[in-house]
């Protein structure tokens, strides 16, 4: 093997070892964010959903929601969620965060999770959409599932 062949193939090895610890780096980094964002999620959602007030869910996001046709569609939302009762337990948030790259806005770190809860009516699933701007983490959609919310004694 000449010198030259020599070379070009310890830069290609240390080429390969520079991305995969920056994969793996990657990797390690999503993580993090993903156990992050499950505990704001455990700690905020609870509150949301506890008191059915509007006002605990705007101030979890980003002030998209501020408008006057936004405040009288959440105040129709939280008066049929109000149906389920008071919460009675909130079994943890499950779920992923993910990296995208969009030319416009740059990286956008972004997630979904779900969670199983329980309020006098029944059980409900939970699912949030959040992302992460300015160095804290925003709701953009909460959904609630519960047979409950469309039986008739609701």
């Amino acid at each position: 093997m000449s010198h030259d062949q020599r070379i070009v193939l310890r830069t290609l090895g240390v080429t390969a070892l520079v991305i995969g610890v920056c994969y793996f780096a990657l990797l390690g980094w999503l993580m993090h964010l993903g156990s992050n964002a499950k505990n704001y999620l455990d700690a905020t959602v609870p509150v949301i959903v506890s008191k059915w007030e509007p006002g605990d869910f705007l101030k979890e996001t980003d002030g998209r929601y501020r408008g006057a046709d936004d405040q009288a569609t959440l105040q129709k939302m939280y008066r049929v969620f109000r149906a389920l009762g008071q919460l009675h337990s909130y079994g943890g948030s499950t779920g992923t965060v993910e990296l995208t790259y969009h030319p416009p806005f740059g990286v956008l770190l972004h997630g979904t999770f779900v969670s199983q809860s329980q309020f006098d009516k029944g059980p409900a699933t939970i699912t949030v959409s959040i992302h992460k701007a300015d160095g804290r983490w925003y709701i953009d959609n909460l959904q609630m599932k519960s047979k409950a919310l469309f039986s008739d004694d609701a």
